[in-house]
């Protein structure tokens, strides 16, 4: 069903809104009171470098501290979180580590992917196996490491497109022996590492490394990957009082869209106490799905790493296209998305967004609003490192943006938004 969004008055939007503060006045909103930990982590600079985090750079991450300390500080052991847009699954991992349950909507199937493998343990014949088989690799003669490749690809190369010879063979050699490895989980392992690999190699690269220098680098990573993966399973289980393998029952991944989310399984209505998320930034061209050669070619091979399909555009991802005017498709969507959340979420609960604008003038009020058509209100932050509209702004640290890099710019900044349902 498309909604139509408008201003209470019931004019469409367009390109201007009214003003922060006068829709904040209509809201009436009740403030939250922020945790001097949780403000730290909003404003926190620091780089991802902690295990399982580090497994690969999923575009538009936010920070494993601030998905931490919103959990900590706004949810009970037990309870349900939710990521409505999962992405590479932060909110879900640092759900788990602190004895919470996780449920999270992605429409990418690499997403999905990516968080699945982030939450599934490795035993430690799966650490031994990993490593045998890491250091083990041949060489295989190119005519059959392309056999494998073109296996799994479609009938016109389109997991090949724009893939250099090197790349595509390196590839093709590791996947064509993936059947050394005994277990499905293995080979997930091992098939992220290879995109954490990939995305070394190429993703807006200047310089390409030779078959041996990505053999070197895998081999490396994934023996890194492996032993600092196993042992923080271990850690937050033993932190936990569970076995390992209990952290599988701990979270759900639905490779669907959050759209179709209050229809019942696998959560149920009144369950969720808190979500944490970071909806696509209206107007900021941002690649989830795909990699670029030199910054500028784009490259669909990542799906096929990960044993995934794609096959959609840009706009499939961001929720519509960013040069709409108004950006309708995308606020009604997002409109749709929250109206579907509102059901599974209990009455006390809070919605937490992490969020930039293209132009924040009108995008952000367009925003406000298409929550409030969804059925929230917005809770303004208690706390005195607020902006003058009253909200958590921030300074985007070093990413990889397709727009507006200039970090004083619009695309520059990122605000933390509250809700709760109306």
């Amino acid at each position: 069903m498309t909604i139509t969004l408008a201003d209470p008055a019931g004019s469409p939007i367009t390109g201007t809104r009214p003003p922060i503060a006068s829709l904040r006045n209509q809201r009436a909103p009740r403030p939250v009171v922020i945790p001097p930990d949780f403000l730290s982590a909003v404003t926190s600079q620091s780089k991802v470098t902690s295990c399982p985090h580090n497994l690969y750079k999923y575009p538009a991450r936010f920070a494993p501290e601030f998905a931490r300390e919103a959990i900590r500080s706004f949810s009970q052991p037990g309870d349900l979180v939710m990521d409505c847009f999962n992405g590479g699954g932060t909110t879900a991992v640092e759900t788990i580590a602190l004895g919470r349950r996780a449920v999270g909507y992605d429409i990418s199937s690499l997403a999905c992917f990516l968080t699945e493998v982030k939450t599934t343990p490795l035993s430690i014949h799966d650490e031994r196996r990993l490593l045998h088989w890491s250091q083990s690799l041949d060489a295989l003669n190119e005519a059959a490491a392309i056999v494998s490749w073109e296996a799994s690809d479609t009938e016109d190369g389109y997991y090949r497109r724009n893939l250099p010879p090197c790349a595509l063979l390196f590839f093709s050699n590791v996947i064509a022996q993936l059947n050394g490895l005994e277990t499905l989980r293995q080979k997930r392992f091992a098939r992220m590492v290879l995109l954490s690999v990939g995305q070394w190699a190429l993703d807006c690269k200047n310089h390409l490394p030779s078959i041996p220098e990505m053999r070197a680098q895998f081999q490396r990573q994934l023996t890194e990957a492996v032993t600092s993966f196993r042992q923080y399973t271990r850690n937050v289980a033993k932190s936990l009082d569970i076995p390992p393998h209990e952290l599988l029952r701990r979270r759900t991944i639905v490779h669907a869209s959050s759209e179709t989310c209050g229809s019942g399984a696998p959560v149920k209505h009144g369950s969720v106490s808190l979500v944490v998320t970071s909806p696509p930034y209206p107007g900021v061209h941002m690649l989830y799905h795909r990699w670029q050669l030199f910054g500028r070619r784009e490259m669909p091979a990542p799906f096929l790493l990960a044993n995934c399909r794609d096959g959609d555009g840009i706009s499939h991802y961001i929720l519509g296209n960013r040069h709409e005017e108004g950006l309708t498709t995308y606020f009604n969507r997002l409109t749709n998305i929250f109206s579907a959340v509102r059901p599974c979420l209990k009455p006390d609960a809070l919605v937490i967004q992490m969020v930039a604008f293209n132009n924040p003038k009108w995008q952000l009020p367009a925003f406000l609003q298409s929550m409030e058509n969804a059925g929230y209100r917005q809770a303004l932050p208690d706390a005195t490192k607020t902006s003058e509209d009253g909200n958590l702004w921030r300074i985007v640290p070093g990413r990889r943006w397709y727009a507006a890099t200039n970090k004083k710019s619009s695309g520059g900044n990122e605000v933390v938004l509250f809700h709760q349902p109306a």
